[in-house]
């Protein structure tokens, strides 16, 4: 699991099926990682590593991350794409 599906996860599922634009799916995982010892990453840095990783997953089939037809750069959650394997996350 790469160190922004978890943030992705939460802002895209918030998002519905209208979906985000990738600039705004960066800003918020921006906001949500934690700046613990001073090692945030970039905006550049995640812009890329999102996208990249967006464009990748929303080619695959069985993939929840989609691209949202007839809007550029907007991606969205399938809920109904979840496997099993999928682990809930608690925090308090």
């Amino acid at each position: 699991m790469r160190w922004f599906e978890p943030y992705l996860q939460t802002i895209l599922m918030e998002a519905g099926e209208e979906g985000l634009r990738i600039n705004n799916i960066v800003l918020g995982i921006c906001n949500m990682e934690p700046k613990l010892f001073n090692t945030p990453h970039t905006y550049e840095e995640a812009w890329k590593e999102v996208y990249q990783f967006l464009r990748a997953e929303s080619k695959k089939v069985e993939s929840p991350y989609r691209y949202v037809e007839g809007k550029r750069g907007h991606f969205f959650f399938d809920g109904n794409k979840v496997t099993e394997e999928t682990q809930m996350t608690i925090e308090f």
